[in-house]
């Protein structure tokens, strides 16, 4: 004999902190091959949840193109890994930083 759950909506309510969606976006972000760091902040409004980001880029990337990459992942790994939309997703590139380390010169 088989007993039917009840509906969705008897069984309760989940609610996802902005500090949980902030670090799955910063994850998310650290996934990017440009990103070299990453700072996040989430605004959770219900089911829906907007982004601000602050990332540092791999210098020589294509600023615009990594960005809109960088945003379509944002989206798609936050609603996969949260099962919130994704509203806005703001990104502010505070740095450009190269590979090339400095090497000092013995004078």
């Amino acid at each position: 004999m088989t007993t039917a759950l009840p509906a969705l909506v008897d069984r309760g309510r989940t609610t996802v902190a902005d500090r949980v969606v902030s670090r799955v976006a910063q994850a998310a972000a650290a996934e990017d091959q440009d990103v070299v760091s990453a700072k996040t902040n989430a605004r959770v409004n219900g089911t829906t949840t907007a982004l601000e980001v602050r990332v540092g880029l791999r210098y020589p990337a294509p600023v615009g193109t990594a960005t809109e990459r960088l945003r379509g992942h944002l989206i798609e790994r936050v609603e996969h890994l949260t099962g919130m939309s994704v509203s806005q997703v703001d990104i502010s590139v505070t740095a450009l930083t190269t590979d090339r380390k400095e090497h000092r010169r013995v004078q």
